[in-house]
């Protein structure tokens, strides 16, 4: 019982850790967009405000990436062996076109500059490389 409740505890800090290496990495990539594109602080226009919007979209999807994923591994411990790994498969096919949907969408808008919301979804990327370093520092 108390190696699951210590189990759980590093999942939830492990989550809770990517969450916020995901909004760092907002921050300091919305820093750069707000003062070394196109005139600094004082000049906003359409394609700064359409960076910081696809940064913060990408940014969110990521994180609810990584949710879902979660998600998806702990109901998949709850399936047998032969069936986890096609409810894997389902989620995954699930994910990826719930975000290519979403970057088709945004691209069409006019609303999100895409690339930067690619950038805010290679944050999750980010995040989940740091972990073993972090997990080093803050253990």
């Amino acid at each position: 019982m108390r190696e699951a409740n210590k189990k759980e505890d590093t999942v939830r800090e492990t989550v809770k850790r990517v969450v916020i290496v995901i909004a760092i990495l907002f921050l300091i990539e919305m820093f750069v967009t707000v003062f070394f594109i196109e005139g600094g602080l004082g000049v906003w226009n359409k394609q700064k405000i359409t960076i910081l919007l696809g940064l913060l979209a990408g940014s969110l999807m990521g994180a609810g990436m990584f949710l879902h994923i979660k998600k998806t591994l702990e109901e998949s411990f709850a399936f047998g062996e032969k069936s986890a790994p096609a409810h894997m498969k389902k989620t995954y096919i699930f994910r990826i076109s719930i975000v290519g949907i979403l970057m088709i969408l945004a691209a069409w808008s006019g609303w999100f500059n895409v690339l930067a919301l690619l950038l805010g979804i290679m944050n999750l990327k980010i995040a989940v490389y740091l972990q073993p370093i972090l997990h080093k520092i803050f253990h």
